[in-house]
């Protein structure tokens, strides 16, 4: 037995892990889990290898030797992609939701380019406003209408219509409705950027409008391990053939070079799972997160909606005032519930963020939602003792949905 003092913290570590992850009631809207159909590839050493460029125009000569077996992965996900998607184009070299949109702002935006962006009051990514502040990059705030959590359109349009502004560049992590593209009046020389990590499985095969099929200008994108339960990776997907090359000839070698190979081979199975069963588990999260909030709203706690509609998502907002909700926070905090606290106007000043993405992919419903809904009940009344009872109950059926259980 290998007796090595690194050895032995790496082991309590994972041992901790383990214990953690089978124990956690995860509400987290940021992650996933992943089958063991979809963990097949990271096992088989593509791990070591790598490729240089993009798949449109790929240059064998000034690649590296044994490249050319690695190509095939590149257009296996781009078929996938047009077939689920809709997408003349995707690219899948980079590593993560974010990664993907710096590697986009360094492929196609220029230092006086104007972009239109979505608050972090708004539920904006809180890391694009500094990444746009870094690179000299000038970017406007989109109006938003808090009373119903969604754009105001007017405003984005007069904005629009009053300014030359090159991209719109929406990148949600905390949204409970989804946009209404067909209400954007976008210019023809205009692109619109929609980062969809949260909520990329809701625009497979058209479940929720998808902005790809409205002009060629568009670029849907985001990352491949929230409401697509895979691995970390992300899409980049157009129509448009000009925007397609760029990207294409620009992503790598340039911003990135080991694409992590054995994830772009992992995608393939999750995509294939999707496939299958996107649609189902999308309305199974949307049914869980619409149960669960007006159970809480029953319980008494502050559940945003509009007019009795929860979410359009796997998301649910609930407001508290900071003490309560940093009281609320530590002892979910204590109890093992993963959950996110947020300081936005979006949460009426601040707030809980849940996440049903995960624990609908253990194919839990109604029964489930109401044993949740009363956890979080004795979270906020600080009634503590039965949570942990009502935890294990849950610990019972943890086996992972929308997958092949046989191959």
């Amino acid at each position: 037995m290998l007796k090595n003092e690194f050895y032995t913290k790496y082991q309590k570590t994972i041992e901790d892990f383990e214990k953690y992850r089978k124990t956690v009631l995860p509400l987290c809207a940021a992650e996933n889990v992943i089958s063991e159909f979809s963990k097949m590839p990271l096992s088989y050493g593509l791990q070591e290898r790598y490729i240089l460029g993009g798949f449109l125009d790929y240059d064998e000569d000034n690649n590296m030797v044994g490249s050319k077996k690695l190509l095939p992965f590149y257009e296996i996900v781009s078929e996938q992609c047009s077939k689920l998607f809709g997408a003349y184009y995707t690219d899948c070299r980079s590593l993560s939701g974010m990664n993907a949109l710096q590697n986009i702002l360094l492929s196609l935006v220029k230092q006086n380019d104007n972009i239109l962006i979505l608050s972090p009051e708004s539920g904006g990514h809180a890391a694009l406003p500094n990444i746009l502040d870094r690179l000299n990059i000038n970017y406007i705030e989109a109006p938003f209408d808090y009373d119903i959590s969604d754009y105001d359109y007017d405003g984005v349009n007069s904005i629009l219509e009053e300014h030359d502004i090159n991209f719109v560049l929406f990148a949600p992590t905390d949204i409970i409705f989804l946009p209404i593209f067909n209400k954007l009046h976008l210019p023809s020389n205009t692109v619109l950027i929609f980062d969809a990590s949260q909520v990329l499985a809701y625009y497979i095969n058209n479940i929720r409008e998808n902005p790809l099929y409205m002009n060629n200008k568009v670029i849907l994108m985001g990352g491949t391990h929230k409401t697509i339960p895979g691995v970390s990776k992300a899409l980049i997907m157009t129509n448009d053939e000009e925007l397609a090359y760029k990207i294409d000839k620009t992503i790598n070698p340039l911003y990135l070079r080991n694409t992590h190979m054995q994830n772009v081979a992992s995608l393939i199975l999750t995509l294939i799972e999707m496939e299958y069963f996107s649609e189902k588990y999308c309305t199974n999260m949307t049914k869980n997160s619409n149960y669960l909030g007006k159970k809480l709203d029953e319980l008494g706690l502050q559940v945003i909606n509009r007019q009795g509609i929860y979410s359009q998502t796997h998301q649910l907002f609930l407001h508290m005032s900071r003490s309560e909700r940093d009281s609320f926070f530590c002892r979910a905090n204590q109890l093992g519930v993963s959950l996110n606290k947020k300081d936005k106007r979006l949460f009426k000043g601040s707030g809980i963020r849940l996440g049903l993405q995960e624990v609908t992919r253990y194919g839990w419903g109604v029964e489930e939602m109401d044993i949740i809904a009363e956890i979080l009940f004795l979270l906020y009344k600080n009634q503590m003792k039965d949570v942990t009872t009502l935890l294990e109950k849950l610990n019972i059926n943890r086996e992972i949905q929308y997958t092949f259980k046989e191959i």
